[in-house]
C-alpha cells in the first residue's frame, strides 16, 4: 500500500482503503475544471500511467461532470484506467468543499458488491473532510512561504534604496547646477516613494498571512 505522493494525508487515505477493502489499485482525483480531473494521488499497484498531478478526462461517462450525483458508478468504456490488469474498476464523486469535488476510482478483480459501494459512499464524506483540511493547509503554507520571501525581499531593497537616499542628500551639499538639483530631486523623491510602497507591500503579506490585525 501507499500512495506515490510525498503528502501523509494521501498515504494514510490510501492505506485505509487498502486494509478496510479488497481493491487491486486506487487514486483520488480532484476536479481540475468541468472536463478535467488531476491526480493527487495513487496506490503503488495503480497504473503508472497514472501519475501525481497528471491530468485526466472521459468523453464516454458523466462521472467526470462535477455536477454528477454522489452515487458509486461503473463503466466499461470509461478512459480512465487505473489497472493494467483488474476486470473491474469504478468511480465515486465526494465533496471536498462547497465548491470543489473530489473523484475516487478503484480497480478490483471481483464485481463491486452492494456492501462495498454503501460502505464507499460513507468512506469518501470521511476522505472530503480529511482533503478539505489538506488542501487548507497547504494554501496556509504557501502563504507563509510567500510572506517570507517577500520580507526577506523587502529587507534588501530597502538597504538600496535607503542608500539611494543617502547619496542623494550627500550630493545635495555639493555645487549643483539648477538642472542637477533637480534631476537629484526627483531621483530622492523617487527613492521615498519606492520606499514607502515596499513598506506597504510588507505589511499587507503580514496582513494575509494574520501576522497582525491592523496598520498602527
Amino acid at each position: 500500500g501507499g500512495f506515490i505522493a510525498k503528502d501523509s494525508a494521501i498515504e494514510c487515505l490510501e492505506l485505509f482503503i487498502s486494509t478496510e477493502f479488497d481493491f487491486t489499485g486506487a487514486a483520488i482525483f480532484s476536479f481540475y475544471n468541468s472536463n478535467n480531473i488531476v491526480c493527487l494521488g495513487k496506490s503503488k499497484e495503480a497504473s503508472a500511467n497514472i501519475t501525481k498531478n497528471s491530468v485526466f478526462s472521459c468523453s464516454t461517462c458523466k462521472i467526470t461532470s462535477p455536477n454528477s450525483d454522489y452515487s458509486f458508478q461503473s463503466n466499461a468504456q470509461c478512459e480512465i484506467k487505473i489497472s493494467n490488469n483488474s476486470l473491474y474498476e469504478g468511480c465515486i464523486i465526494f465533496k471536498i468543499s462547497n465548491n470543489k469535488n473530489g473523484l475516487l476510482k478503484l480497480a478490483s478483480n471481483s464485481p463491486f458488491a452492494s456492501s462495498d459501494k454503501e460502505n464507499l459512499q460513507k468512506l469518501v464524506r470521511l476522505i472530503g473532510i480529511i482533503l478539505n483540511s489538506w488542501l487548507r493547509q497547504k494554501e496556509l503554507s504557501s502563504g507563509s512561504l510567500l510572506t517570507k520571501i517577500i520580507e526577506a525581499s523587502s529587507v534588501e531593497l530597502r538597504t538600496y534604496v535607503n542608500s539611494i537616499i543617502g547619496f542623494t542628500s550627500i550630493l545635495a551639499d555639493d555645487n549643483l547646477t539648477s538642472s542637477q538639483s533637480e534631476y537629484l530631486y526627483t531621483i530622492k523623491n523617487s527613492a521615498q516613494k519606492l520606499l514607502l510602497n515596499i513598506n506597504d507591500i510588507n505589511e499587507f503579506s503580514k496582513i494575509e498571512n494574520n501576522k497582525i490585525s491592523s496598520k498602527e
